[in-house]
């Protein structure tokens, strides 16, 4: 009976140390939710509006964020930007629009633009930049360092600076304060950089924000990133160009 006593002693403490160890779940519903398959592990990453896209996992190639909307950092949709786990360099994944849900009520829209470590406790893992993760989380999401949540992919007008699918899907607005897209162009066609006619826009130019001091005088800013002084550039709520 002693040698028994002692080792069911043993047992206990090894198991009161290991369990000293588990992460803290924040949210006791998430194991539930993974049934249902959009469940979500949330962290952050230090992006800033100034990192660069050549950066990511998202940058060049067919499907990168710098080919398909000529941003050349993530200031056009920060900071609504997080790495996702189930993306890839050049993944098709890349630049999908998301609506994260916390347990708490509170939710973001991101766009996937790099790729983090997948998680053995969750569908998706989802490294947002610092502010997307407070504004989801709160303190208590920043005291701990993670939490969980639910996703869904949602439409690319709903994520900031999201100009959509390579083929020129309007978008950019969002329910998280980004610049309205908009215009009477067709989203099958986007127009390219204006060559004729006077006050020709050169190269591209930023999420059609207004006044963005990219595009020269006289010419706008599409929302699929092109200067120019056509009507496709410069009507509905595109501005105009430089300063």
């Amino acid at each position: 009976m002693k040698v028994t006593s002692t080792f069911m002693l043993v047992l206990i403490t090894l198991s009161a140390a290991r369990g000293s160890n588990v992460r803290t779940d924040p949210d006791p519903n998430h194991l539930r939710r993974r049934r249902l398959g959009n469940t979500a592990y949330i962290t952050y990453h230090m992006y800033d509006p100034s990192t660069s896209t050549n950066v990511v996992s998202c940058s060049d190639g067919t499907h990168g964020l710098r080919t398909r909307w000529g941003y050349d950092t993530l200031s056009p949709m920060y900071p609504y930007v997080s790495a996702v786990s189930n993306l890839h360099w050049n993944s098709p994944n890349c630049g999908i629009c998301y609506r994260v849900t916390a347990s708490n009520g509170n939710a973001v829209h991101v766009t996937a633009i790099d790729q983090c470590g997948a998680t053995s406790d969750a569908d998706v893992h989802f490294d947002m930049a610092p502010e997307a993760f407070d504004e989801l989380l709160g303190l208590d999401g920043y005291l701990r360092g993670h939490g969980y949540a639910t996703f869904e992919e949602v439409d690319p007008s709903n994520c900031k600076g999201n100009l959509g699918t390579s083929s020129g899907s309007s978008g950019g607005g969002g329910s998280n304060g980004g610049d309205s897209g908009g215009g009477s162009t067709s989203t099958t066609n986007p127009p390219q950089e204006d060559t004729t006619g006077t006050g020709t826009g050169t190269g591209t130019c930023g999420g059609g924000n207004v006044g963005d001091g990219i595009c020269p005088d006289g010419s706008c800013c599409s929302v699929w990133g092109w200067c120019g002084n056509l009507a496709s550039h410069c009507g509905g709520t595109e501005g105009g160009g430089g300063t």
